[in-house]
């Protein structure tokens, strides 16, 4: 059979030439025939597609058009085609793009050859490496469709460049809007959509004809008969993949998909390879999709090229953390366009998209913005929507999305949300009030948190040798410290206020004094290094909340001051030695205190605690509530006239922890358990057993009245201490 094809080639090679008669000569067309006829049996193997194609190439070789196409139609391979062969094809292809009369049928056959056996090349690169040569087939109106679909097939993100798009948007202009140009420009924007800046008709279901279907059916055939069995299914496993992603998404499955899945076009358009033996020593970027495992993510981390649709991070888990490990700037804009798009038409007027997008898409988003800081598109979003907001629609989402908020200075950060959300505040239902309470908390502990990540950063500068660059970021730092320092400080004493005008509207309910004492818990809690929230002790607050009627609201209370009471003790300097303060400091207390707040604010605040602090102990324990307290220089909250009607009838015990209106059921249930049926009961009982009523309460539930006596009072302090050092 092979010596048949090769005296066939033998005879076109050195019996043809120039000078030699085609018409009639039965001969050459014998030849021509039996090539076709041997191929279309048995296919060609490479060395054979080399000789066939080369007659096809020669221009010695004296031959009609109608042999040409003949002989090109016999190039049927039966194994892998190497790049060699195409390569020569483009060689020959170009000088004619250019030259009158232009490419002949000749060239855009073979053209269209190298679209049919484009899954069965050996590889790609070569190929890819003309990419600038095919791309200049588009100036030929014949070649134009052909050309772009291999450049379709071929691009890679590097590939696309301004002047290939503006070059696409002319010939449009020129031609219309061809599918196959259409088609082009949608790989382009999917890769770059910042340099396409047209929108692009996606009707088209088919970009790209296919206008050999039978020739294309024979060679898969040729080459499924000829493969081994695990060639033929790597074969069919690469271009079934190919096939079954499609370039286009049908209209109503996109309406129906909020964000879109993890896809990478270029798996589209390169070859399938071995992950674990390419992919650690590529030099190339690698998609994202191809990376499978964790391994893989470690070994290429920073050659991972982020995925066409970049909104896909949103709800993949691998793609937040490349995202947080090694962040991009230009696919975080990206992301911000593409969000800010979204909720730009996803939330229209007072009301929200009743068909759950705009709820899933919240939902991906704040998940997002707690796992990858510094999205600044949600204080954007935020800033537009909450003016127009019913304070109803999605409430709990987008109060929490508030929390996801990143620092900035206390202006912009009222004026674009505290404003708007103040308003909707005092004229909303406690439910409301509480939730916005809760969020603004998260807040405040999120600016907190990242306070406490500066000022590491800051001692992480001023520990490495000081450099221009060292210097410039010390100071961004510094700048960055003192605005978030600022912004917490004026936050607290904004919420001061607000917060108390809302209690007494509510009537102090329940649910926003357990809302508020968690505020009050995240304040006083915080980092021991970070002086903000001392500095801005909230005494409106806490004094309201001292006058409740829940037990549980005063005992929470006296926890609260508590922590604020060790977070005051902190700032005192240590009388230790230095050697030992030094050896006894914990890892976080090692770092370089850096003066947030100025020292009058502190002092300031003291001053208040000291005067919460002390009214508290005369109200609940030492019975002496009303009395003048000359010696201290704080204000009391109790420091006022009573009315003539109240005369006589309000004492300093009036509010301790059994007459307190608050404490009644429990002094009684005390009483009930503790003295015999039928005697009488009165509050005024409990004063000789108020260890024990102490004891009572931390059974019941309330510990930190026990805990805030004893750490405050010297003497029970003392006594406190002995029995614990005390043995059993």
């Amino acid at each position: 059979m092979t010596g048949i094809i090769e005296e066939a080639i033998t005879f076109l090679t050195t019996e043809v030439d120039e000078n030699t008669k085609i018409r009639g000569n039965i001969k050459v067309q014998l030849s021509v025939d039996q090539i076709a006829k041997e191929a279309a049996n048995h296919g060609l193997s490479s060395e054979l597609l080399k000789k066939v194609l080369d007659i096809v190439l020669s221009s010695k070789i004296k031959m009609a058009q109608v042999l040409r196409t003949k002989l090109i139609k016999s190039l049927l391979p039966k194994s892998a085609v190497p790049q060699r062969l195409v390569v020569d094809i483009i060689f020959h292809i170009g000088p004619k793009v250019f030259q009158k009369p232009g490419p002949s049928p000749i060239e855009v056959l073979l053209l269209r050859w190298i679209l049919l056996v484009f899954d069965y090349l050996e590889s790609h690169n070569d190929l890819h490496k003309l990419y600038n040569v095919i791309f200049l087939f588009i100036n030929s109106t014949k070649l134009m469709p052909f050309a772009c679909h291999l450049l379709f097939l071929l691009t890679r993100k590097s590939d696309i460049c301004y002047f290939r798009v503006q070059e696409l948007l002319s010939l449009m202009e020129k031609l219309g809007p061809d599918p196959a140009l259409i088609g082009l420009l949608t790989c382009y924007k999917v890769f770059q959509p910042h340099l396409v800046p047209i929108k692009l008709n996606c009707s088209h279901k088919l970009y790209f004809k296919n206008y050999d279907v039978a020739w294309r059916a024979t060679i898969v055939e040729m080459m499924s008969e000829n493969s081994t069995n695990t060639e033929r299914r790597s074969e069919d496993t690469f271009r079934g993949k190919r096939m079954m992603m499609p370039t286009y998404m049908p209209k109503s499955k996109r309406q129906k998909q909020v964000v879109p899945e993890v896809h990478c076009a270029s798996k589209e358009i390169e070859e399938v390879q071995d992950i674990s033996t390419n992919l650690p020593g590529s030099c190339d970027p690698v998609p994202f999709q191809h990376v499978e495992s964790f391994l893989d993510f470690l070994k290429c981390f920073e050659k991972i090229e982020y995925p066409s649709q970049i909104a896909a991070c949103l709800q993949d888990s691998k793609l937040q953390l490349l995202m947080a490990c090694q962040p991009d700037p230009v696919a975080t804009t990206r992301l911000c366009l593409w969000i800010q798009h979204f909720l730009v038409f996803g939330f229209k007027g007072n009301g929200v998209d009743d068909s759950g997008k705009s709820e899933s898409l919240l939902k991906m988003l704040i998940k997002f913005s707690q796992r990858v800081e510094n999205l600044p598109v949600v204080h954007g979003f935020l800033e537009h929507f909450l003016p127009h907001w019913n304070g109803r629609s999605h409430a709990y989402l987008i109060l929490e999305l508030v929390s996801c908020i990143t620092p900035c200075p206390f202006q912009d950060l009222k004026e674009s949300i505290l404003n708007p959300l103040s308003k909707l505040f005092f004229a909303s239902d406690v439910y409301f009030k509480s939730m916005y309470v809760s969020a603004i908390s998260k807040l405040i502990e999120n600016f907190t948190l990242h306070l406490h990540s500066l000022q590491a950063e800051e001692v992480g500068q001023n520990g490495t040798e000081l450099t221009r660059n060292n210097n410039e970021e010390t100071t961004r730092i510094s700048s960055e410290i003192k605005m978030c320092t600022n912004c917490l400080h004026q936050l607290v004493n904004f919420l001061d206020l607000q917060i108390v005008v809302a209690l007494r509207m509510e009537k102090d309910h329940l649910l926003l004094q357990q809302t508020v004492l968690d505020l009050l818990d995240v304040i006083s809690s915080g980092d021991p290094e970070c002086q903000v929230p001392l500095a801005s002790f909230p005494t409106r607050i806490i004094q309201r909340l001292l006058v409740s009627d829940y037990p549980i609201t005063i005992a929470r209370l006296c926890g609260v001051i508590n922590s604020f009471r060790h977070r005051f003790v902190l700032l005192r300097p240590s009388t230790k030695s230095p050697e030992h303060s030094q050896e006894s400091q914990s890892p976080t207390q090692t770092l370089v205190n850096s003066v947030l707040v100025e020292s009058h604010l502190l002092d300031s605040s003291k001053s208040q605690f000291n005067a919460v602090l002390i009214d508290m102990l005369v109200m609940l324990w030492q019975d002496c509530m009303m009395a003048e307290r000359k010696k201290y220089s704080y204000q009391s909250i109790f420091h006022f006239s009573l009315p003539s009607k109240l005369e006589g009838k309000i004492h300093g015990d009036s509010l301790n922890i059994y007459f307190n209106p608050a404490f009644l059921a429990l002094a009684h249930k005390f009483l009930t358990e503790t003295q015999r049926e039928g005697k009488k009961l009165h509050p005024s009982m409990i004063k000789k057993f108020q260890d024990v009523y102490l004891q009572f309460l931390e059974r019941e539930g309330f510990p930190q009245i026990k805990e805030f006596i004893n750490l405050n009072l010297k003497s029970r302090k003392q006594k406190s201490l002995a029995l614990q050092g005390s043995p059993d």
